[in-house]
């Protein structure tokens, strides 16, 4: 998992499979991310999450949340085919606004600046 950080967006980067077996790794991370991001977005990139179960969703529910107390914009870029009918199938985009990729978001930035 990586982080990178600019002055407007903290970038969350996980790889790999999201289950119940290392919920609490990608919890603690993407929470401690979060807590330490000053910038004004978040950006939860998921290009590289092959799969992702019910606890992983959980958590990332709970890191929007999270960021929405901190004044902070939750957005998630880069979801894949499996991981997607998922978000689907929980409505999540009706209140995470989510993006095709990272240059999507980023683009969205210029125009609504």
């Amino acid at each position: 998992m990586r982080g990178l950080n600019n002055s407007q967006v903290m970038i969350f980067a996980p790889k790999g499979q999201i289950t119940l077996a290392n919920i609490d790794n990608f919890s603690y991370k993407l929470c401690k991310q979060i807590s330490l991001s000053d910038c004004p977005f978040f950006l939860l990139d998921m290009s590289e999450v092959s799969f992702l179960d019910s606890s992983g969703l959980m958590v990332i529910v709970r890191a929007f949340r999270i960021a929405q107390q901190k004044g902070q914009h939750f957005v998630i870029s880069g979801i894949n085919e499996p991981v997607k009918i998922v978000f689907e199938l929980v409505r999540l985009s009706e209140f995470i606004d989510i993006y095709e990729n990272r240059l999507e978001f980023e683009n969205s930035l210029f125009i609504a600046a």
